[in-house]
C-alpha cells in the first residue's frame, strides 16, 4: 500500500521517484541530525551533450545537492526545492566533483542517494511457476563502502503482476558507523 501511495503522489505531482526519494532522504537525515544544511550527493550519467549518449564507457559523475531544510515546509515544498536543485546542477553535471569539492566547505559526512530503478528479473516458466532472485541484505565487511553513507532506493516493476516492489537499503563505512548504528537508522 505505501508503494502504490508513494506512486501515485510521484504521477499527482508530476515528479520523478529520485526527487521524491531525495527528499525523503534530506528529511531522514535532518530527524537523524537535526542539522538544516544537508548536502548529500547524487550519481549523474554526465552525458551532457548528444554525440556521447551511444558511446560505450562509463561517464559518470557525483553531482553535490546542497539544501537549507526549513523543518516547518510542507513535504510537497520541499519535493519542489529538491526539484529545483537537480534541474540547476544538472547543466554543470560535466565538471569533476574534485574541482567542485576542493572549491567549497563540502567537509561534512558524504552521504550518497542513489536510485536503482530495475524491471523486474523474474523469471516465467509457465503461468503458475515464477523464480524471484534471492535477496539478501549484508553485514560482511568484506563488503567495502565507496562512500561514507550511501542510501540506495531499490525500485522493482513486475508488468504481469501490475506489483511494484521498492527496498531500502544502507551502505556505511565502518571507520564511521558500526553495525549497530545502521540497523539502528535503517530501522
Amino acid at each position: 500500500d505505501i508503494v502504490h501511495l508513494l506512486l501515485a503522489f510521484i504521477a499527482d505531482h508530476n515528479k520523478t521517484l529520485h526527487q521524491v526519494g531525495l527528499a525523503a532522504f534530506y528529511v531522514f537525515l535532518f530527524k537523524l541530525t537535526q542539522e538544516t544544511d544537508l548536502c548529500v550527493l547524487t550519481v549523474s550519467a554526465n552525458r551532457h551533450r548528444s554525440e556521447l549518449e551511444n558511446l560505450i564507457g562509463v561517464f559518470v559523475n557525483t553531482l553535490p545537492h546542497r539544501l537549507i531544510v526549513q523543518p516547518h515546509t510542507s513535504f510537497l515544498a520541499l519535493v519542489e526545492t529538491v526539484q529545483d536543485s537537480i534541474l540547476n546542477t544538472l547543466p554543470h553535471a560535466h565538471l569533476p566533483f574534485q574541482d567542485i569539492a576542493s572549491n567549497s566547505t563540502i567537509t561534512h559526512v558524504q552521504a550518497l542517494f542513489d536510485v536503482d530503478d530495475q524491471p523486474s528479473n523474474e523469471i516465467r516458466l509457465d503461468p503458475n511457476t515464477s523464480f524471484y532472485p534471492l535477496e539478501s541484505i549484508t553485514t560482511d565487511p568484506s563488503c567495502v563502502a565507496k562512500f561514507d553513507l550511501t542510501c540506495t532506493l531499490h525500485h522493482q516493476y513486475q508488468p504481469h503482476l501490475d506489483e511494484h516492489a521498492m527496498m531500502i537499503a544502507f551502505n556505511a563505512s565502518t571507520d564511521l558507523f558500526d553495525t549497530e548504528t545502521i540497523e539502528m537508522m535503517a530501522s
